[in-house]
């Protein structure tokens, strides 16, 4: 994370439009190699792709604040039970958010107020939005769940990287 922290002091100059582009480019290219390899879900994963995985989460919640994806994407490497998963997920984020706080606060200092003020203030609505998901989820496959997360994300990574070209404000 700290890394990604330090690639968005560098990219912030080049605008908002620009960080989500970066962003989006990583993510289809993690997507591309796990469609390319034809990731089989298994109980296990291996220490690399974990590493891997962390790390890219890592960066992209430092650069962006959006460090999910990569996360995501391993745990659909996994074999698990919807359920599990998203404990999983919910788990992971939760126990990450001080030491992602303290990163930003240490980076940006005062200018860190404000949004985080704004996001407690929406803190709510994405409470509302979760748990609507997870009992959409809860009704699906663990297949069907991987296919939709799939696609969400590719919709996200295309999203972030072509809606500045597309018109898509950001700047």
């Amino acid at each position: 994370m700290p890394v990604g922290v330090l690639l968005l002091g560098l990219l912030v100059t080049q605008g908002q439009a620009r960080v989500k582009q970066v962003v989006g480019l990583m993510l289809l290219i993690v997507l591309g190699v796990q469609w390319l390899l034809k990731v089989q879900p298994r109980e296990r994963v291996g220490l690399g792709w974990t590493v891997l995985a962390g790390s890219c989460s890592g960066l992209t919640a430092g650069l962006v604040g959006m460090g999910g994806p990569p996360v995501v994407l391993w745990v659909m490497a996994h074999d698990w039970s919807s359920k599990k998963s998203r404990s999983f997920l919910w788990l992971t984020y939760l126990m990450l958010i001080p030491f992602n706080l303290a990163v930003l606060i240490y980076k940006f200092g005062d200018k860190m107020w404000g949004p985080l003020l704004l996001g407690l203030c929406l803190a709510p609505l994405v409470v509302a939005g979760s748990e609507a998901g997870m009992r959409v989820g809860a009704l699906m496959s663990r297949q069907r769940l991987r296919v939709a997360a799939f696609v969400l994300l590719l919709l996200l990574a295309l999203g972030s990287l072509l809606g500045p070209m597309l018109g898509g404000s950001g700047n």
